[in-house]
C-alpha cells in the first residue's frame, strides 16, 4: 500500500509537467481528529476496549492544482497536520473513578485528491488518499506535569482514504471540508487505533 501511495505521488508530479493552467496555493484551517476504539492488554485483566474522543488541531500547508479533464481538476499538497485524541481511563476494572488521557500527534502529510466539478466551476466533490510521516506523538495526563513519550513503540506511516467538498468563491479562494479514515494503526502498544479526522481549510490558489 505505501508503495503504491510512493508511485502515485510520482507519476502525478511527472505528469505536472506538461499540464496547463498550473495553480499553487496555500491552504490552513481546523482539524478534528481522533483515533477509532483500541484495545489494550493490561496486567491480571486482560484486554480492556479504550472509547476515544475528538481534540481540536491545525493543519496547513501548500498544493498544487491543475486541470485533468472538462470538469476535474487534480490537487497534490504537502501540510503539517496537527492531530490526536482524548481517551478516558479509569482507574481499575471496578471503579467509576477516571481520568482523561490527552494525546497530540504531528504529521506531515501528502494528500492527492480528484477533484470533480458538479456545477459550473465553483462547487465540486473531492476524492483521493493520503500519506502521513509521523514528526513527533506525546500523551499527557490530568494533574500530570510533562508528558510521556510513544517513542519505539509508533508506527511512522499513516495511510488514509479522504473525501470531501469544496466550494470556490473566485478563482483563487476556495472552501473545503475533507473526512479522512485511516487505513492503518497508528501504534503497537494496542490494537485498533486508526486515524479518523475531519478537516476545514481555507485556501488561495495564485
Amino acid at each position: 500500500m505505501r508503495k503504491t501511495l510512493i508511485l502515485n505521488i510520482l507519476f502525478l508530479v511527472g505528469m505536472t509537467a506538461n499540464a496547463q493552467k498550473i495553480q499553487f496555493g496555500i491552504r490552513g484551517g481546523l482539524n478534528v481528529s481522533k483515533e477509532s476504539n483500541h484495545n489494550f492488554n493490561v496486567a491480571n485483566y486482560g484486554p480492556i476496549e479504550f472509547g476515544t474522543y475528538f481534540r481540536p488541531g491545525l493543519n496547513i500547508g501548500g498544493l498544487i492544482n491543475f486541470p485533468t479533464g472538462h470538469k476535474f481538476s487534480t490537487e497534490i499538497g504537502v501540510s503539517y497536520s496537527m492531530l490526536g485524541y482524548r481517551d478516558k481511563i479509569f482507574e481499575d476494572a471496578s471503579s467509576n473513578e477516571y481520568f482523561y488521557a490527552k494525546v497530540r500527534s504531528h504529521y506531515l502529510t501528502v494528500p492527492i485528491v480528484e477533484n470533480f466539478y458538479l456545477f459550473g466551476s465553483s462547487f465540486y466533490i473531492e476524492l483521493g488518499t493520503q500519506l502521513g510521516i509521523l514528526l513527533s506523538k506525546k500523551t499527557s495526563m490530568n494533574n500530570d506535569v510533562g508528558y510521556i513519550s510513544f517513542d519505539g513503540n509508533n508506527k511512522t506511516m499513516d495511510c488514509a482514504v479522504l473525501g470531501g467538498l469544496g466550494y470556490r468563491f473566485t478563482n483563487h479562494i476556495f472552501l473545503d471540508i475533507r473526512y479522512l479514515h485511516g487505513l492503518t494503526e497508528t501504534c503497537r502498544l494496542y490494537e485498533g487505533g486508526k486515524t479518523r479526522n475531519i478537516q476545514f481549510s481555507l485556501g488561495y490558489l495564485f
